[in-house]
């Protein structure tokens, strides 16, 4: 290794974001002197008390987690926000720098939000990019503590379709770190409660959202994930929702896929198909579901109502095609 202090400290910090701890440059052999001097030159700084950074490399989210973690020692870990961003579950793009240190241990000084914690056991502890945080599964118990039950509910469908976790393993640690005034195990638990009389997954959080939506407007729980064959049994779609003994389906039309004409033409020609078939097909937009939850759960209330007196009413014995719900 070269003896110029800042070769060393450019070694060290390869593979921490251009970051190292006060401990690790002494450990080094780079005195409290040299430091300073590459202070003052303008080569280093110090983002936390304890902490160097390389004035040289970028600053990125991912360093600011390394630099809050160096800061909290040895046993900190990206948690809650962090943690959900490092495992990159849905919704958590842009949520902000949060970890946990052991009870006792906060350090001053951090911009940052930091919990306490006594119950992190090493299995609920893994790495990712390079840094220490929390396993999916336990993100997931403490998220709530974090954010509101919605986005909470948009991360757990994500890590449940990417198998990042299970139900099973969830109600574990649920069991395991849950105590009086938790917030974050008393929400995954309601939603894995509510998941019990559910069927299917929903494909993406915007999906996710739309079923929290009808729930809270008191509609009845749509079947997710439904094909829709014709009468020779060949596939014509797959709906997001549908009340198969009505023939309603509901279309998340989101943004992020359905774009392009060739795309925008297929799922016309599909939604086409249905309806002669005799589906009526309702179709929403991230606007719909985010800014005018009235207008949809109205719109699907209404919708049921209609097609509820007219098969009431129907007397024919034509059959209905044929209908299959996708696990």
């Amino acid at each position: 290794m070269s003896t110029h202090p800042l070769a060393r400290l450019q070694s060290l910090a390869a593979t921490q974001y251009g970051l190292v701890s006060l401990a690790q440059a002494e450990r080094s052999g780079v005195s409290p002197s040299q430091i300073k001097r590459l202070v003052a030159a303008g080569l280093l700084d110090r983002p936390y008390r304890g902490v160097l950074r390389l004035v040289a490399v970028s600053e990125t989210w991912e360093q600011a987690v390394s630099a809050a973690l160096l800061a909290g020692g040895d046993e900190s870990v990206a948690s809650h926000r962090a943690a959900a961003r490092l495992h990159r579950l849905e919704g958590s793009e842009s949520w902000p720098v949060e970890i946990v240190v052991p009870r006792g241990g906060r350090p001053r000084g951090l911009d940052v939000r930091v919990r306490e914690s006594t119950d992190l056991e090493e299995g609920d502890i893994t790495r990712r990019q390079g840094l220490r945080v929390t396993t999916p599964t336990r993100t997931l118990v403490d998220l709530g503590a974090s954010v509101g039950p919605t986005a909470v509910e948009v991360a757990l469908d994500d890590a449940l379709r990417r198998r990042l976790t299970t139900p099973a393993m969830l109600r574990e640690t649920i069991e395991r770190v849950e105590g009086r005034g938790r917030a974050g195990p008393r929400v995954i638990r309601d939603l894995l409660d509510e998941r019990d009389e559910l069927a299917g997954l929903t494909d993406t959080g915007f999906e996710t959202r739309l079923r929290r939506l009808l729930r809270r407007a008191g509609l009845p729980q749509p079947v997710a994930q439904v094909v829709v064959r014709d009468e020779l049994g060949r596939f014509v779609m797959r709906l997001d929702f549908a009340y198969p003994e009505v023939r309603v389906g509901i279309e998340a039309d989101s943004e992020r896929w359905h774009t392009g004409m060739q795309r925008f033409h297929a799922d016309r020609t599909k939604r086409a198909t249905a309806e002669s078939l005799g589906w009526t097909i309702l179709a929403f937009t991230h606007r719909h579901v985010v800014r005018e939850p009235t207008f949809v759960a109205d719109t699907v209330a209404r919708t049921l109502a209609t097609r509820t007196q007219a098969e009431h009413a129907s007397v024919s014995g034509a059959s209905r095609p044929e209908l299959t719900h996708v696990a």
